[in-house]
């Protein structure tokens, strides 16, 4: 199924964190293809110069808890991750990656298992 169909839903996944039932069952396995995902996060990166979303979100408390990635100037790529410190209380972390493809696999390590129960298939 690998296309624009497919796309479109890992998008709303990475975005939302959720997928309803039947758009799960649309999935390849029901899972996240990593290839497919790191092909479809890399080209959004070259054209947007972030994932998710478009733009960087609010740090700290006011931006709740996220995982982001950032395209540098440079190709480098970022890992932008708001995390609650404490109870309604966030902080804010960035690390940096020679690579952009590098980056994008930190990101994809780091919702594993936070997608709505769906999971990463890293031999897909």
């Amino acid at each position: 199924m690998e296309g624009a169909a497919e796309t479109v839903l890992l998008r709303r996944l990475f975005e939302s964190g959720h997928l309803s039932v039947p758009d799960r069952r649309r999935l390849p396995g029901q899972v996240v293809r990593a290839s497919v995902a790191r092909r479809m996060i890399l080209a959004d990166l070259i054209r947007i110069g972030w994932f998710p979303h478009d733009g960087a979100l609010q740090r700290g408390d006011a931006g709740g808890e996220y995982v982001q990635v950032e395209l540098a100037g440079t190709g480098a790529g970022i890992v932008h991750q708001n995390c609650e410190t404490s109870f309604a209380r966030f902080t804010h972390r960035a690390r940096e990656f020679p690579r952009a493809s590098q980056a994008v696999d930190e990101y994809l390590r780091l919702v594993d298992g936070r997608l709505d129960g769906v999971r990463i298939d890293w031999a897909a």
